[in-house]
């Protein structure tokens, strides 16, 4: 089961849902929406639940994999604390996914550890600003850090999430849907999970790969198992990545 991202859909799946076996079925949690195309949900615990409840109605019994690309991650991560909720044995799949939402005291450091070795990602940007720009982009990263180590609040995740009201979406300009999901993860504040994760991770840039395991080891208390793949976060979706990540997929299945 692989649960939307941004945007709400699922169709950035169907690549690597036909490099799995034939015999291996693969649905799309695509976001519950109104008729008007909406989303329904102010919160990631309801949303979760929702999907949750969905998934079992399909499959009323586990073992369930249950996995999310970037964003779609953290909703997966949700939707499989709820499935466990039994103890029923769930894996979580989790493509490229990091922090868009605040985090426990005890991953945190690693969080900003993250944050700190970016620092490659952020000298490109600026390389490519004009100087006017330079210093409120220094400022506002600089903030961002800052509040990553001192507030549980996501709110600085991105300013969408102060303007959401308390049911249903904000704002009717494009891509206010996208901002929409972002915004109600950066209001969620996540715990730690006892299911098995396959964590696979992006190599580019390697000084994050450390970092990026280490937060995770501080979240995930069931067995994390590390599958680094030679690609860009934005790039782990091309069709020379996918071989590799479904190879590490297919092997997680066959020993479950």
């Amino acid at each position: 089961f692989m649960v939307h991202g941004i945007g709400g859909r699922v169709f950035a799946y169907r690549n690597f849902a036909s490099q799995l076996d034939p015999d291996q079925p693969v649905y799309g949690v695509q976001a519950a929406t109104r008729p008007d195309g909406t989303p329904i949900h102010s919160s990631v615990n309801s949303m979760a639940q929702h999907y949750a409840e969905e998934i079992r109605a399909l499959q009323p019994e586990g073992p369930y994999f249950v996995g999310g690309y970037s964003l779609g991650g953290w909703f997966a991560y949700e939707v499989a604390a709820r499935l466990r909720d039994d103890r029923t044995q769930v894996t979580l799949i989790l493509l490229a996914s990091y922090p868009y939402c605040p985090v426990p005291w005890r991953a945190r450091g690693a969080y900003a550890a993250v944050k700190i070795l970016n620092v490659g990602l952020h000298l490109r940007v600026l390389g490519g600003l004009e100087l006017r720009a330079i210093a409120p982009y220094v400022v506002a990263k600089s903030k961002g850090l800052f509040r990553t180590l001192i507030r549980p609040s996501g709110a600085h995740i991105l300013p969408a999430a102060r303007q959401l009201p308390a049911e249903g979406p904000h704002g009717d300009a494009p891509g206010a849907v996208t901002d929409y999901f972002v915004a109600v993860a950066s209001r969620h504040l996540i715990s730690t999970t006892d299911c098995d994760v396959e964590l696979i991770v992006a190599d580019r840039p390697r000084t994050l790969v450390r970092a990026k395991i280490m937060f995770w080891r501080q979240l995930v208390r069931g067995e994390l198992r590390i599958h680094p793949i030679r690609a860009t976060h934005a790039g782990m979706f091309d069709d020379e990545r996918l071989a590799h990540i479904v190879s590490g997929i297919t092997a997680a299945s066959a020993a479950s």
